[in-house]
């Protein structure tokens, strides 16, 4: 470490960049963990089970599109913990990834995997088809991807709603999308 002048004030703020960065990446990953999870197994289940698949590769590619560009605006919304430079320093050995940080991500992988996979079950035992069973699950990914994003934010993120609600457009938006070309490509 090289110091230019006598301000150590420098020092602490380059620390606590440090520290807000390293928590915002924390959070990213949790989140973006968390949603794959469902969309692992609803792309996983039904080739293992033998059952009609559920998404198909276009509707990887734009969850894809859809969880990029949520997670980096709204997880740069996040505002860090007020005394996060009266913690102590991370130990040197420590491994962050750890049991208890997959522990909740895991958690709430599943919670929206189980969610996810209603939809299909109870639409396909009311006799409905192939494809409007794949478009609910889609639907129902993305509200999951909703439901992750807005829970993944802290809850001090209310004076920034309006942005929140821009991603909420963004994402009913590219969903409606998908879900017309999927109409308009199957009655081609």
């Amino acid at each position: 470490l090289i110091l230019l002048d006598d301000d150590f004030g420098e020092i602490v703020t380059a620390i606590s960049l440090g520290r807000k960065i390293f928590q915002r990446i924390l959070t990213a990953m949790a989140y973006t963990f968390s949603l794959h999870i469902p969309i692992g197994v609803l792309t996983l289940l039904p080739i293992l089970l033998r059952w009609p698949t559920l998404l198909e590769p276009v509707h990887l590619v734009f969850l894809e599109l859809i969880i990029d560009p949520s997670c980096t605006i709204a997880l740069s919304l996040v505002t860090t913990k007020k005394d996060l430079m009266n913690h102590p320093p991370r130990t040197r050995g420590l491994n962050t990834f750890n049991l208890r940080f997959f522990k909740p991500i895991i958690f709430k992988g599943l919670l929206a995997t189980s969610l996810c996979l209603i939809t299909p079950f109870v639409l396909h035992h009311q006799g409905k088809s192939a494809e409007f069973v794949r478009s609910f699950s889609f639907l129902s990914i993305v509200g999951a991807i909703l439901g992750l994003l807005y829970g993944a934010l802290p809850k001090e993120l209310e004076t920034k709603k309006q942005h929140l609600s821009w991603i909420t457009v963004y994402l009913i938006s590219f969903t409606l999308i998908v879900l017309v070309f999927k109409i308009g490509r199957a009655h081609v």
